[in-house]
């Protein structure tokens, strides 16, 4: 069988800790669409403060997120 990780092994404290605060159980994709806006966060900073476009600031540069 095929499934995704288990995100909760990898995740960052910070972030598990805030979802238990919340009573957000995280499973299946919860973390990974966590990331992506976290990375769509940062990126959009980025791009606001270099001027450049988003599109540039996403794949200028690694992002760190809760799960990596």
């Amino acid at each position: 069988m095929i499934a995704p990780p288990e995100w909760a092994d990898v995740a960052a404290p910070r972030v598990l800790d805030s979802f238990a605060a919340q009573k957000i159980m995280p499973d299946g994709y919860t973390l990974p669409a966590y990331a992506a806006v976290e990375i769509a966060k940062a990126a959009t900073a980025l791009a606001e403060t270099s001027g450049r476009p988003l599109a540039d600031a996403l794949t200028a540069q690694d992002f760190n997120t809760a799960i990596g």
